[in-house]
């Protein structure tokens, strides 16, 4: 007699009609032979609590327990107008679809892509994007495309070239940043050079510029063209950094190391570089001088320093750390992820500090299902100095401005003034939620330390 079975029937030893013979091993579901006369082995094993396909053993917690290690599971494969079509979808129902390359799910509502791109990520233009299954710092991580952008535009704005348009400040030549540098001809100063250090170029930054209260530590650059245009012997060179007020005060910051001695009566490139290892002070209206000098090991010559045209003549000063974030903008916030749940009020799983102090100028909210969700959630925020955690309700830093969104997939506000202190925990609260299953809220600020 065939048993019960998860399958219809289990492999007992024995025929079960009168024509039917053979015997199938003890505890294997039965399996006709080719012949169907016959019952022969098969590869499925039935305990009367759990089937399992490779193994004798399957685990009581499943219904059904695939051993191998050398085969996978194969799900069934169909078209999003394929899946589409099944009728009355039950929840949980679960296929591969070959249009998007992805395994599909029914949530009860809708189908979802899981493993699949859910949104483009809000804290950058790039390619980079929010995952299902990313926390709120894997968001952070994916911007760092868009970071290195970032630190290249800065770095432009930290390079300064030496031009032949003369400064506003008598004897020095202008020093425009790189992407307000058009170059001109090639220009050259010649003094006679002696063993005593000669001058032979004064460069000063444009008015207004580099615009900023400091040079970090780093690696400082000078680069610039020479050539002996008369006489005998070696000679080397090296620059001088100054900051200097809009009194005209000047200020060495560093002198680079000296280039590499030469005896050429030919053009040669030179690029020196002083390590700053402290950070040097400025005022806003500082500007920066680079002085340039030559020196004879003996006798003397008449020594030419070359810069504008395709020269690239240039002082290149090391970028500040903090302005990888990007001139003076921050931001942090939330990412909550229920999968095919409804997101649930209260506090979320999430406690995040930053690392200064600032006002937070707006933020943006999103509902990130692989198909938006037309959704209404309200979230809160509470923050406190650290010493004082848990921050509470009472610590709400929105007013009548919480994040909200009604209806919607997105939503956002600017013009927002609500400072923020450094160090300072910060905990999400949701205060209710429609619909919404999938949300990353980003909160941004401008820094003032």
């Amino acid at each position: 007699m065939f048993g019960n079975s998860p399958f219809g029937f289990s492999g007992a030893g024995g025929g079960g009609g009168g024509t039917i013979g053979g015997g199938g091993t003890l505890n294997y579901l039965c399996k006709f032979t080719p012949d169907g006369l016959n019952i022969g082995n098969s590869m499925f094993f039935d305990n009367g609590i759990s089937a399992g396909l490779g193994t004798i053993t399957p685990d009581a917690s499943a219904l059904l327990d695939l051993t191998s290690t050398t085969q996978g599971f194969l799900s069934p494969r169909m078209t999003t107008i394929q899946r589409d079509a099944i009728i009355t979808p039950v929840n949980a129902l679960l296929i591969y679809n070959t249009t998007t390359l992805s395994f599909n799910y029914y949530n009860g509502l809708t189908w979802i892509d899981f493993g699949s791109t859910v949104v483009t990520s809000p804290f950058n233009t790039s390619t980079s994007t929010i995952e299902v299954g990313d926390n709120f710092q894997a968001v952070a991580e994916k911007t760092q495309g868009q970071i290195n952008q970032i630190v290249a535009s800065i770095s432009n704005s930290n390079t300064f070239m030496f031009s032949s348009i003369n400064s506003d400040v008598a004897g020095y030549e202008s020093m425009p940043i790189l992407s307000l540098f058009t170059p001109s001809v090639t220009a050259s100063s010649s003094q006679v050079v002696t063993t005593t250090p000669t001058l032979i170029e004064e460069f000063i930054t444009d008015l207004g510029y580099p615009n900023q209260t400091a040079i970090p530590s780093g690696i400082a650059t000078v680069h610039y063209e020479t050539e002996k245009v008369s006489g005998a012997n070696n000679y080397y060179s090296y620059a001088e950094i100054y900051k200097r007020t809009s009194g005209g005060t000047e200020t060495l910051l560093a002198t680079t190391d000296s280039s590499s001695e030469t005896s050429a009566n030919i053009r040669v490139q030179v690029t020196v570089s002083v390590f700053l290892s402290t950070i040097s002070y400025l005022n806003l209206t500082d500007r920066i001088v680079v002085k340039i000098y030559c020196v004879m090991l003996s006798s003397s010559a008449t020594i030419g320093v070359y810069y504008d045209d395709n020269t690239g003549a240039r002082l290149q000063l090391p970028t500040a750390q903090t302005n990888l974030i990007g001139v003076n903008k921050g931001s942090f916030g939330i990412q909550i992820l229920k999968g095919q749940n409804v997101i649930t009020t209260g506090l979320q799983e999430v406690v995040t500090t930053i690392p200064y102090s600032g006002t937070i100028t707006g933020w943006q909210i999103y509902e990130c299902s692989s198909t938006p969700v037309s959704s209404s959630i309200v979230i809160d925020v509470w923050s406190d100095a650290y010493g004082n955690y848990p921050p509470t309700i009472a610590d709400t830093i929105w007013g009548g401005s919480k994040p909200t969104l009604t209806a919607a997939t997105k939503a956002e506000a600017t013009g927002l003034a609500i400072p923020v202190t450094a160090g300072n925990t910060f905990l999400f609260n949701v205060d209710s939620v429609t619909i919404a299953r999938n949300i990353v809220l980003v909160i941004y600020v401008t820094k003032t330390s």
